[in-house]
């Protein structure tokens, strides 16, 4: 595996884990399907942190992994409330919290 692809499975991986521990210490009810579509999303949104190699192609894995996981909390949740709104938005009526 080379580089660019160890680092696009690392920023993934660590997205998946913070999807899930988000999942986990939620008050909703879980269930496999909201586990797992936070799970893709999370890795998803972690992995554009590699875009940082673009203006900063010497970045140490550290930075960017770092970078991933903000990215991986933050972006899953705006996301996911942005989500929300527009279904309710689309369907009419509804909480969007």
């Amino acid at each position: 595996m080379n580089d660019w692809k160890q680092t696009i499975a690392w920023l993934a991986g660590v997205g998946a884990l913070i999807a899930v521990g988000r999942a986990l210490t939620s008050q909703e009810k879980l269930s496999w399907r909201v586990v797992l579509g936070r799970t893709i999303l999370g890795s998803a949104v972690a992995a554009v942190a590699a875009l940082i190699y673009i203006p900063f192609p010497d970045a140490p894995m550290p930075v960017v992994i770092g970078a991933g996981a903000g990215l991986g909390i933050l972006g899953e949740q705006v996301l996911e409330l942005a989500a929300r709104r527009l279904i309710a938005f689309k369907l009419g009526g509804g909480d969007a919290k």
